[in-house]
């Protein structure tokens, strides 16, 4: 994120510019920002204004392409189970082992954010066919073991960035296994499968 801010000798170039164009040309394209302070103070407000404006968006666009497929509104809803309840656990887990929760964690969970909701999508399709669910159940397994295999190492990693990572996607992943497999089969037989 501070690429727009470096040039080919690699110094940072607001203040180690070449010549006075480059300069004003930095200064146009990162309004505010005149010294790194400003420059990490403006990445995480930017930042923080971004993540609440555009994961409603995203959330209500994802509930709109699942309603206008399924043409049900608690199937719709359903295939966002995943996603919530992962989410829920990650900040539950951050209070109860102070998790730092940093730029790579957040990452993380929007990782989580797009898997949770392939995972209800799945779910919702093996508990509604009249195809053979054990081999759909299996590939559900199947699928999460090896996503917890390639991101649980990450959570052992003593660099902050791979840590952070790999625990907020490990945790969601939890999330998804239990909601994919208990919760949403749960849930439909309970309601008489919507």
């Amino acid at each position: 994120y501070l690429s727009h801010l470096t040039n080919d000798s690699g110094f940072i170039s607001l203040w180690f510019t070449a010549n006075k164009s480059e300069e004003n040309q930095i200064k146009e394209n990162v309004k505010g920002v005149v010294s790194l302070k400003d420059t990490i103070v403006n990445f995480s407000q930017t930042l923080k204004n971004e993540i609440f404006i555009f994961t409603p968006i995203t959330l209500v666009v994802i509930f709109l392409i699942l309603y206008f497929s399924y043409r049900k509104l608690s199937k719709s809803l359903i295939c966002l189970i995943p996603f919530f309840f992962s989410l829920s656990l990650y900040i539950l887990s951050s209070f109860i082992f102070n998790l730092n929760i940093s730029f790579m964690s957040l990452i993380g969970v929007f990782l989580v954010y797009g898997l949770s909701v392939d995972y209800g999508i799945f779910s919702i399709d093996g508990i509604y066919s009249n195809k053979n669910k054990s081999n759909l159940k299996m590939a559900l397994h199947l699928s999460w073991v090896t996503s917890i295999a390639g991101f649980l190492p990450l959570a052992l990693c003593e660099h902050n960035i791979l840590k952070d990572l790999g625990i907020a996607i490990s945790i969601g992943l939890i999330g998804i296994y239990y909601s994919t497999f208990y919760i949403i089969p749960s849930f439909c037989l309970n309601k008489g499968k919507i």
